[in-house]
């Protein structure tokens, strides 16, 4: 049985577990609130001013949010270092470009975007 709601500064309100995920919808930001004591089909989205009692939970959220995509951008730009990627003739045999049919102009504008 999923707990009753508290009430705080004369308002009825329920705990949050914390915050699953992110969003902009309409313009605004909504988050994915797991709520204390409830089952995941009774996470709902709430508008972020909704949460103005559960600020740990959201800043808790958003450092998390933080670390993750810094850590993804860290793991993008190493696997596309400049040392990594194929050059003209690993290009050329990893696409069939050995028929000697493939336009030179072409071959340079991927030379050009491989080493941006």
């Amino acid at each position: 049985m999923p707990p009753p709601p508290v009430e705080i500064k004369g308002e009825m309100e329920y705990k949050v577990e914390r915050i699953l995920s992110k969003r902009k919808r309409y313009g605004k930001v909504e988050y994915l609130v797991q709520w204390k004591g409830y089952t995941a089909e009774e996470d709902t989205w709430e508008k972020e001013g909704n949460l103005g009692n559960a600020r740990e939970a959201v800043e808790e959220y958003e450092r998390e949010y933080e670390k993750t995509a810094r850590r993804i951008r860290e793991e993008e730009d190493r696997a596309y270092s400049r040392s990594e990627l194929p050059g003209r003739y690993t290009a050329k045999a990893l696409y069939g470009w050995d028929d000697g049919k493939f336009e030179r102009e072409y071959l340079k504008k991927l030379e050009r975007n491989w080493n941006k």
